[in-house]
């Protein structure tokens, strides 16, 4: 009904006219009496009062033109071209209300109106600069296809192939097939979220060559800290374990589907990453609002996880 209001955003112009033009088409394929709006603000109404806005939103300036409005649906395409997606969906989530008042409330009693659920959803492949902020969001810790509740909010995270759309051909597919970059194929094609598509060696890193689980360091092997400073943004401190080249780990590692403990022994000078103190406040959805601490707070820090990694 006339209460529902929605918006869809592309960070761009041409995908927007892209997808404006695809759901004008849809909807007139579909019989739908519609106004189109072929503005500079497009926008599609129905004869019964719903209206779907299409805008850019390229960053938090362009929020600015939405903040205070009322939304009951609001849409991301393609969300991992955003960097910082993670600002834009809390601040859209402002924008999500009913519009719960007395005359509504009537309606609903009299089978006039139908009571609104307020929705959010976020369209992507996993690749792209939004992809590491998403990923913590929505995707680990988290079960795809079961729902969870934060803060009287309910999310969930759907996960589909081209397997899933019986339209699409295998030559389409085969294209992705073609691509150089591996860590792209397995995202486009297989949906892999583990896929690094970000950071100086993105193309390069594999989960299951990279991420180890946690071993004995032997006693020939030194260990040694690094450090970025900061107190207005975040401060990181690293512990690094230096192979000699001779003496192995005991490390657990899958083997044809089973778990087996092998002999590890990368070459001399290679740093295994054991530990991280990233001094962010992890309230701060960018995750680049530092601690504030003093040098002296922080050294503290180091030495009581020092004393934590001996033990």
């Amino acid at each position: 009904g006339y209460y529902w209001k929605a918006v869809v955003f592309r960070k761009n112009m041409k995908d927007l006219n892209d997808i404006f033009n695809k759901a004008v088409h849809f909807f007139k394929t579909l019989e739908y009496d519609i106004k189109v709006n072929n503005s500079s603000n497009p926008s599609i109404t129905f004869s019964t009062g719903e209206v779907i806005y299409f805008a850019m939103m390229r960053n938090q300036d362009d929020y600015n033109k939405h903040h205070g409005a009322g939304y009951q649906f609001v849409l991301f395409e393609e969300a991992t071209l955003w960097g910082d997606i993670m600002d834009l969906v809390y601040s859209m989530l402002s924008t999500l209300r009913s519009p719960y008042n007395e005359i509504f409330k009537k309606e609903i009693k009299e089978g006039k109106s139908k009571k609104l659920i307020c929705k959010m959803r976020l369209t992507t492949n996993p690749f792209g600069i939004g992809k590491t902020s998403l990923k913590k969001a929505f995707v680990d810790n988290k079960t795809k296809g079961i729902p969870w509740v934060e803060d009287g909010i309910t999310y969930i995270h759907m996960l589909s192939t081209y397997r899933d759309n019986p339209y699409i051909t295998n030559a389409y597919v085969n294209n992705f097939y073609k691509l150089s970059n591996k860590e792209k194929r397995n995202a486009w094609i297989f949906a892999d979220w583990n896929a690094k598509s970000s950071g100086a060696f993105g193309e390069l890193y594999r989960d299951e060559i990279f991420n180890l689980k946690p071993f004995k360091i032997p006693d020939k092997w030194s260990v040694f800290h690094s450090m970025d400073w900061g107190t207005n943004e975040p401060f990181s401190v690293l512990w690094w374990a230096e192979s000699d080249g001779a003496t192995p780990a005991k490390l657990e590692k899958w083997v044809n589907g089973e778990l087996k403990v092998v002999d590890f022994c990368p070459p001399e000078g290679s740093l295994i990453l054991i530990y991280e103190w990233y001094g962010c406040n992890k309230d701060d959805p960018s995750n680049n609002k530092g601690l504030g601490l003093k040098a002296s707070a922080v050294a503290k820090g180091i030495k009581s996880i020092d004393k934590r990694l001996q033990n």
